[in-house]
């Protein structure tokens, strides 16, 4: 099974042109390092480097395995920051209830520009419920917020 390290690895090597040097640089032993590369082209199927006295140069297959690798690296990078700033509360997926009657209500829609204002990053989905419904939603988990809507006194007002 092919893991992040044997591409990390594999790059080492193109980046550096040897497997000597890579291993140098990437604090690893250097028979470590060809046994790791040796195991990627076993799992891809192909020979990746063209191997001399000189260094290692790429074949057709390695080139190919480069720019998928950058690729794949990459994404894993950005995933990495994306979760990071999800678990920091800066991005991800608000997911609200909202009293029908009330959606339309300029507070409410003060409320949510406001906040989308304040953190572009949040995606925020509304779903309609009653407030009965969206507090054993919220209970439940299945909510993280709710715009409820009830009588209180002295005169009609809801609360956001």
């Amino acid at each position: 099974m092919i893991e992040f390290r044997h591409l990390r690895y594999f790059l080492g090597v193109v980046e550096h042109g040897s497997v000597a040097e890579a291993a140098r640089r990437l604090h690893i032993a250097q028979p470590a390092l060809s046994r790791q590369i040796k195991d990627l082209e076993e799992e891809m199927g192909a020979l990746l480097f063209d191997r001399s006295v000189r260094g290692a140069t790429l074949t057709a297959a390695g080139q190919q395995l480069a720019i998928d690798a950058r690729r794949m690296l990459g994404e894993l990078q950005e995933t990495r920051q994306r979760v990071a700033r999800v678990a920091e509360g800066v991005e991800g997926n608000l997911r609200m209830g909202i009293t029908p009657n009330f959606g339309w209500h300029p507070r409410i829609l003060g409320s949510l520009r406001s906040f989308h204002q304040a953190e572009p990053r949040i995606a925020m989905s509304l779903e309609p419920g009653l407030s009965a419904r969206q507090l054993e939603r919220i209970r439940e988990g299945e909510l993280d917020a709710g715009f409820l809507a009830w009588r209180y006194p002295p005169n009609d007002q809801f609360l956001a």
